[in-house]
């Protein structure tokens, strides 16, 4: 072997191996070339806020539960605007009644404690026993939150610690948005049925002159007469008191007869070009307000007032009134737009070019008597197609 060419040989190893060898005690490895770091700080991210998540979902449930019985316990002992019969809340003046807006209470005492800063004012809907909460804001895990950037001790010589970073810091900013759905045993939807119920049995018996034969009929036989723990009726004028024993909540109604009643028998057609208009007079009344729109306002819990269903044009939606009064002697031939007294009906022929063939169309007519005006009770559907 030439030893020449084996000198050379082993100074170029030992060449090499010093390189390496220097390579390796002196180059400091940079995390910014670890690969997999963005993989793992998206990872760590979405971990972040998946456990954010969970914190307000538990915290949503705890405080809806909690808000549910307070908000259910105060609404049966305040005066809701109109007044107190026995020493109980009335539900109503009347045909009128002061919402118990239990879910409106419900929504502000909840974000109030769910939110302090009411940063997220969310939006509630329920669903049977699940509670959604939807917000627009996001909320966001960035280099700055707490353990995305893992880190650790390290000494620096003698009784010298410092915290180093395991990885290089980066550039992140995940988004997220905070609703929730959780399932909770709410009580809500138990007072908008009941409220729904008291509405039903106004309308049925306010005109009845024997009002206790009336709410032994129609009543919900869960309701018992008088204060909870001692069942007696209690009457005072046309305000009677109710208890709902199995919540242990009282409650009174006013059954009396409105100064102007709503009409009945309210019947639409399609006559030619003309829709035909009928109903029964009321005796008190001094005139009428016709309303139709070619919005469907359904479904409705009745009665309500004309301006919360027939209000200001909106889009392609059109919402009129006319007036009848002083209804003429029925006629043999008829004219558009005036009033006839046909028997025990009011017969009105109604020309409106913006009712179309078609297209459908919601009537409902009120009575008038001074400045009062009567709710509404029904609508009626017209079919413009033929």
């Amino acid at each position: 072997m030439n030893r020449k060419g084996m000198v050379f040989f082993w100074i170029l190893l030992v060449i090499l191996l010093g390189v390496g060898i220097s390579l390796m005690v002196n180059y400091t490895f940079q995390a910014g070339e670890t690969k997999g770091v963005w993989a793992l700080s998206f990872i760590r991210a979405t971990q972040e806020a998946e456990k954010d998540l969970l914190v307000i979902d538990s915290k949503a449930q705890k405080v809806a539960e909690n808000v549910s019985k307070e908000v259910s316990s105060q609404v049966f002992k305040e005066d809701l605007g109109c007044g107190k019969a026995q020493e109980v809340p009335l539900w109503n003046k009347k045909e009128r009644f002061c919402s118990l807006q239990i879910e409106e209470k419900f929504a502000q005492k909840f974000n109030s404690l769910l939110d302090p800063q009411d940063i997220f004012n969310y939006t509630l809907f329920f669903q049977g026993q699940e509670l959604i909460g939807k917000t627009s804001v996001y909320k966001a895990v960035t280099p700055a939150t707490k353990g995305i950037i893992p880190t650790e001790g390290r000494s620096a010589g003698l009784l010298t610690f410092y915290e180093a970073y395991l990885i290089k810091p980066f550039d992140l900013r995940y988004d997220y948005n905070p609703s929730f759905r959780v399932k909770v045993n709410l009580s809500l939807p138990y007072y908008v049925e009941l409220e729904r119920q008291a509405r039903l049995l106004v309308r049925t018996c306010q005109s009845e002159i024997d009002l206790k034969t009336c709410l032994n009929g129609n009543k919900n036989d869960t309701w018992k007469y008088g204060r909870c723990g001692k069942e007696e009726y209690l009457q005072d004028g046309r305000k009677v008191v109710f208890c709902v024993k199995e919540k242990k909540i009282n409650f009174a109604l006013d059954f009396t007869s409105p100064s102007v009643s709503s009409p009945k028998g309210l019947q639409v057609s399609l006559q030619g070009n003309s829709v035909k208009v009928s109903f029964n007079p009321v005796t008190e009344a001094e005139s009428y307000n016709l309303y139709y729109t070619n919005w469907n306002p359904a479904p409705i819990d009745y009665p309500q007032e004309a301006k919360s269903l027939f209000f200001a044009s909106q889009g392609k939606y059109f919402y009129s009134k006319q007036t009848i009064a002083n209804p003429q002697p029925c006629p043999t031939d008829h004219q558009a737009n005036v009033p006839y007294l046909c028997g025990n009906e009011i017969l009105y022929w109604l020309e409106e070019a913006k009712i179309i063939p078609g297209e459908y169309y919601y009537f409902t007519v009120t009575s008038l008597k001074g400045s009062e005006e009567s709710l509404v009770y029904e609508l009626a559907n017209l079919d413009s197609s033929g």
